[in-house]
């Protein structure tokens, strides 16, 4: 695929079907939204402990278990969420799940048998859905997926904002084929990108569904990779899960959930934005900066107003934005991770999504612990939120010096989607000679040691959002050194840079 035919494409609607995967889980996980629409109630305020545990615990564990077995399962029948059939089953899963979710609120054990196999089946389909999504955006350029995946989440928020306007059956069966659209989005997306290959990927014809085992890196290898930033996404679930949990009101058609998906859908856009234009590199302790700050203030809410509505509402509100900005940052982060070749995408969204759930279980076993102790007084919600607080800051400062590990650029044995347009594209492949001529050419345009530095890597084919990160600099200051470069060079376009270079072989 050359970068003409992907610009062509950039934004293509096909890639935003994301947001429907999103706004799906959104409205049958994080908010009421399914439950309400069907008269369900709520699992916190079922009264027997264990079915109240399994309500809130079975669709996670199922994920994870699904999750794992595709990691696991990979080196030897390949990336299974390619295949149309799995793909599209998945899909059915999902939305047949759904009303089965909140048919019925059961009493006891005995009468959960809908919900259990509901909760399979969304849990599922779901974790197929994520690592389907991400293959197709691992082969995305760069560039690409930091605009689709802030776009998609904005369609979310718009679908999300659709289905808390309806009602009864007309809201489930809305909510319900969210993830077939998203699963059709994905193939449609498939099928433009499976010429893409990753760096462990041989280019012939099914090598993608039918690997050379030993061309797939191990999946402790990706583990490993990821140093503690998988650590860090599981922590920063778990807090996400506790603060927006201690709110009982209405979470599902009010006024005040639109105006929170509003607020949520502003505020990621902002985080999406300056994540991807501000001078440092995007990485789980990047996320840790912005996210830390926004749950204290959730928390000191609720130490100042304890479990009152009004600081129980904005504790929910806060909580419900940095999940709607932690899923747009994440999914660049493991799209980027598969990119550098140390991580399939099976690995790196399989790996990513483990942790996720993994956090979300912990927040909700930890909300059911602090039920009785709540409930009997022993403890308040100002108390669990002061000890929260403190907690969250100590767990940021665990992963705030971690940068280099899971999202970080390429180093130079590790190819990226750009290197890999490049090479379809025929370009020369970077050489001594070729990089002597590179050197001569900045010295004899006068080009500042910075700007040096950026004619490099334009040479080498690298995009702007690649020389932003490897140099850490901001996306602006990038385009302000290629305008300069291009002026002391007498030329309009990078192809023009690169025959200038290449003239003087």
């Amino acid at each position: 695929m050359t970068n003409s035919d992907q610009e062509g494409r950039i934004m293509s609607v096909q890639r935003l079907g994301w947001g429907f995967l999103l706004a799906w889980v959104f409205c049958t996980f994080y908010t009421d939204i399914a439950a309400d629409a069907l008269g369900s109630a709520r699992m916190d305020a079922v009264l027997d402990p264990w079915v109240r545990v399994v309500g809130s615990t079975l669709p996670v564990l199922v994920a994870v278990a699904v999750l794992v077995a595709l990691v696991a399962g990979e080196r030897r029948w390949g990336p299974l969420v390619l295949r149309r059939g799995v793909a599209a089953a998945s899909s059915a899963a999902a939305a047949v799940g759904t009303p089965l979710l909140f048919s019925s609120a059961p009493a006891d054990l005995s009468q959960m048998a809908p919900f259990v196999f509901g909760a399979l089946l969304t849990g599922g389909g779901s974790a197929c859905l994520w690592v389907l999504w991400g293959a197709c955006y691992a082969r995305l350029p760069q560039e690409e997926v930091e605009r689709c995946a802030p776009v998609s989440a904005v369609l979310a928020a718009l679908l999300i904002l659709a289905a808390s306007a309806m009602s009864g059956w007309v809201a489930v069966v809305f909510v319900s084929l969210l993830p077939v659209v998203s699963a059709a989005c994905a193939l449609a997306s498939w099928h433009e990108l499976d010429s893409v290959p990753l760096p462990y990927e041989s280019a012939a014809g099914d090598a993608r569904l039918h690997p050379q085992a030993a061309a797939i890196p191990r999946p402790t290898d990706a583990l490993r990779a990821m140093g503690r930033s998988g650590w860090g996404i599981l922590v920063a679930c778990l807090f996400v899960c506790v603060e927006g949990g201690f709110y009982g009101g209405n979470r599902s058609s009010s006024l005040e959930l639109q105006a929170i998906i509003v607020a949520s859908a502003l505020f990621m856009v902002g985080i999406g934005l300056y994540s991807v234009a501000g001078p440092r590199r995007v990485s789980v302790a990047y996320l840790f900066r912005w996210m830390c700050p926004l749950l204290v203030a959730g928390f000191a809410a609720l130490v100042v107003a304890g479990a009152s509505q009004v600081g129980a509402f904005a504790a929910f509100g806060v909580s419900l934005a940095a999940r709607f900005a932690f899923c747009v940052i994440t999914q660049m982060f493991f799209a980027r991770f598969a990119a550098r070749g140390v991580a399939t995408p099976t690995q790196s969204y399989g790996l990513g999504w483990i942790f996720v759930h993994l956090g979300d279980l912990l927040g909700v076993v930890v909300l059911d612990a602090l039920d009785g102790p709540l409930a009997a007084g022993a403890v308040t919600v100002a108390q669990v939120a002061a000890v929260a607080t403190v907690l969250l800051v100590a767990s940021t400062m665990f992963v705030l010096d971690d940068d280099a590990s899971f999202a970080g650029p390429a180093d130079d044995g590790r190819m990226e989607t750009d290197a890999d347009a490049s090479a379809a594209e025929g370009r020369v492949p970077a050489a001594p000679p070729f990089d002597d001529r590179v050197a001569q050419i900045a010295r004899s345009i006068g080009l500042t040691p910075r700007e040096t530095e950026v004619f490099v890597l334009l040479m080498h084919g690298r995009s702007v959002p690649y020389i932003r990160d490897e140099l850490v600099i901001s996306r602006d200051t990038v385009a302000t050194h290629v305008k300069h470069i291009y002026a002391k060079a007498g030329v309009h376009s990078r192809q023009e840079l690169l025959d200038l270079a290449q003239d003087g072989d």
